[in-house]
C-alpha cells in the first residue's frame, strides 16, 4: 500500500489547496492539521471525506493503525 499520511500530504500543498480539502470535507484546516500531527483522530466519516477528496492519495484506512496492521497482515485488501 503506497498512501500518504496526511502530514506529508499537506506538506506537499499550498494553503489554497489545504483549504480547498478543508472545505470538501467540511472541516477546518487547523482540524486537519490535529489529525495530521497526531493531536486528534477523524471519525470514520472524517477519515472517508479525505480519502474521497484526495482521491486516495491519504487512505481512510491509514488513520486506524491496527485494522491497516490486519489488513496486511493477512492480506487482505478493503476497497
Amino acid at each position: 500500500m503506497d498512501n500518504r499520511t496526511l502530514a506529508a500530504w499537506m506538506k506537499g500543498r499550498s494553503a489554497g489547496e489545504q483549504a480547498e480539502l478543508a472545505k470538501a470535507c467540511d472541516t477546518s484546516i487547523a482540524y486537519l492539521k490535529q489529525i495530521s500531527c497526531g493531536t486528534r483522530r477523524p471519525s470514520e466519516a472524517l477519515a472517508e471525506a479525505i480519502h474521497l477528496a484526495t482521491k486516495g492519495e491519504v487512505a481512510a484506512i491509514s488513520f486506524f493503525p491496527r485494522l491497516l496492521r490486519l489488513t496486511l497482515n493477512h492480506g487482505v485488501i478493503i476497497t
